[in-house]
Formats: C-alpha cells, structure tokens, sequence
C-alpha cells in the first residue's frame, strides 16, 4: 500500500488567524479506491509556520512513508525516515508495451532478432507478446528462474523458445534492443527502446504520456503525475490492470516520432 500526501500551505493574515483557532490542525487519513486494486491512503495535512513537520508526516503514514506520493514542488529533507515514491520495476512495462505494438502493426518480419535487457525480470509475465513478432529472442537478466519459468510456457504455448544470459553479459548481437537501462553495450545497437539513463543516446526510442483508464485518471490527485500514480498502484497495490497499458507518444532525439516511422527504423535494422 502507498499513501498520497496532500499538504495545505500555511498562509498568513488574520483572517486566516482566526481561522486556524476554529479548525483542527489534526491531519485528516482516508482510503480511497480504484477498481481492480487495494485502496491507497490520502492523508491531508496543514504545514505550520515554521514549515512541514516531517515527522509527525512519518508517524501518521506509518509504513507508507518509505512510499509517498506528493507534489514535485515539495522537497523532502534527508533524515526524517520520509520517502518519496519512485517508479521501480513498472517504468519498463509500458515502453516495452508500446514497442510490441509497433512491431505486431509491421509485416511480420521473418528474421527480426531482439534482444531484452531487464535485470529484475519486471517483463517476464509480457514476454509471449514479442515472440508474436519476432523471431528469436534473447533475454539478459539477473532473475533467470523467472525467465526459466517464462521460457517453458512460451514452449508450451508458442513452440518457442528464449534465449537466456546473465544480465551483465558484456556482447550485445541483436541491433533492436529493449534495455531497462541504457549502458555503454548500446552504442553500437541501431534502435534501442529505453526508459532510463539514454537522454543523450543517439539511438533510443522513448515515450511520455502514458495511456491510462479514464477511471484510473479520475481518481488520481491533481498534483500527482499521473505515470507515478499507476506505478505505485502496479507495484505496492496489485493494479494488475497497469501492466497492460502504453504511452500515447514516442519520442526520438527529443521529438514526438510516429510510429509507422519506428517501425521503419526496425525494419531497416534488422
């Protein structure tokens, strides 16, 4: 479970004086839900004169407080035992989404190779998509039990097969990549799909704008974005639902690319 953190600014005035001395100052909790996850936390506070008290913060979120969802404009000081919630093991999903539909609008393209970068094995339960599009694929991961288990069921189910290495494998054959972090083994790959770390790669495909529900959006506080929202429901609140979602648009050197125009570069890569 995560917790959302809502905090009204102290403002001064004798007006507002006045009303302080009739209103509590106590913070306010409540359970909010989405359909298809567990109910997250809301809690409202007030900041007093002398700013956000922190560790009252900690000691009404309790746990949640290693996972707090609140305006980027608010900066949470070190020390206090106060976290603000980062995407972890979601941030890969819905890129590699938007990378399997691009590929299943190509022809299929018999002798398309990629190759999957993903340490934790956040893509594992999605990996039957791609094999709908390529021919082989291989997997670098620190989880090879997971991708073991992977491999079986797409035999099972595909007649197909994974090719599985070690995460820090140090040769990468295939020139479309899908990689949870872009390192130095990149920079020779034509069109990599990548969340993390590749602001100033020449070769990556990224995206903004994630697509979510209608009522998911619905739900989501306005001074939250709305991609961290999603996260911290897929990782912390079981919103199965998320891991099925893309981004509206793929950005390539900095500018919104169509997709018909990725998949030219796949087909000219391959």
């Amino acid at each position: 479970m995560f917790a959302v953190l809502e905090i009204e600014e102290y403002q001064r005035g004798l007006i507002k004086r006045l009303q302080r001395f009739f209103e509590s100052d106590e913070p306010v909790m409540s359970y909010c839900t989405v359909k298809g996850a567990v109910p997250f936390i809301t809690i409202r506070m007030k900041a007093k004169r002398s700013g956000i008290n922190w560790g009252e913060v900690r000691n009404v979120a309790g746990v949640c407080s290693q996972r707090l969802l609140l305006s980027g404009d608010i900066e949470i000081p070190e020390g206090h035992g106060v976290v603000r919630f980062k995407p972890t093991v979601y941030r890969a999903i819905p890129l590699f989404n938007s990378m399997v539909n691009v590929m299943s609008d190509l022809d299929r393209i018999g002798d398309l190779n990629v190759t999957v970068l993903d340490r934790a094995g956040a893509l594992c339960d999605r990996i039957d998509s791609l094999l709908d599009c390529a021919r082989n694929v291989t997997v670098l991961t620190d989880n090879i039990a997971a991708y073991q288990t992977a491999s079986k069921r797409v035999m099972d189910n595909l007649g197909a097969a994974l090719v599985i290495y070690d995460y820090d494998r140090p040769e990468i054959a295939d020139n479309v990549v899908f990689a949870d972090k872009y390192d130095e083994r990149l920079e020779k790959c034509k069109v990599v799909f990548c969340p993390e770390g590749a602001e100033c790669a020449r070769n990556v495909i990224g995206a903004e704008e994630i697509e979510a529900d209608e009522f998911v959006c619905q739900q989501k506080p306005d001074f939250v974005e709305l991609f961290d929202f999603v996260a911290a429901l897929y990782e912390y609140n079981g919103f199965k639902r998320a891991a099925e979602y893309g981004f509206g648009r793929l950005i390539f050197n900095g500018y919104e690319i169509k997709p018909e125009e990725v998949g030219e570069m796949i087909r000219q890569a391959k």
